[in-house]
């Protein structure tokens, strides 16, 4: 739940942001923390933080995508890892018209893991425009380079197959407790 979320946002993202002084910081964190447990999008925690005197509107939504995306896919993929689903694909974000929206690099990923999706335990082998392959276990991994994670909206998908057989099972198992809950009713 948000529980890992807050933790995320406690023990990476603030982790990684050292040019802010510990005041700045700490209202950054408390207010993002704050919009998290109350379960906000990226349009609600920018808005959040842009009412910080420190931040910018640009560099607030960044903030709020980048971390997001982040904390998103971190919990997607251990919820699909829980779900014993075994492969996944790199799922890049749409087109936006933004210069490098989305990243080449995050363009060629999908359309490997596409036709060839890899094993949940696998980090993603992402060629960045360094010319370095990176190791990369879901988009905004905080391992990351900023370069690959900043402003990045992709997300992970699971092998199609895999997911609907195991949402099918999810939908049996529920529509079974609902009819058994509604016979003993009667």
């Amino acid at each position: 739940g948000n529980h890992r979320i807050v933790r995320y946002i406690d023990e990476v993202f603030f982790g990684k942001i050292s040019e802010m002084n510990s005041e700045t910081l700490s209202a950054i964190r408390d207010s993002f923390r704050e919009g998290v447990e109350k379960g906000e999008g990226i349009s609600e925690l920018t808005a959040r933080l842009k009412r910080l005197p420190a931040l910018s509107e640009l560099r607030a939504e960044k903030i709020a995508r980048t971390e997001s995306t982040g904390a998103f896919n971190l919990g997607t993929h251990e919820a699909l890892t829980a779900a014993n689903i075994s492969h996944k694909r790199w799922l890049a974000a749409p087109e936006t018209g933004r210069r490098d929206s989305p990243r080449r690099s995050h363009k060629e990923i999908d359309e490997a893991t596409a036709k060839t999706p890899i094993p949940m335990s696998d980090s993603f082998q992402v060629l960045g425009r360094d010319g370095a392959v990176r190791s990369i276990l879901y988009p905004g991994d905080p391992e990351a380079p900023a370069f690959e994670t900043v402003n990045c909206r992709c997300a992970i998908q699971p092998k199609a197959e895999k997911f609907a057989a195991y949402w099918a099972a999810v939908c049996e198992k529920e529509l079974t407790r609902e009819t058994t809950k509604a016979e003993g009713d009667k």
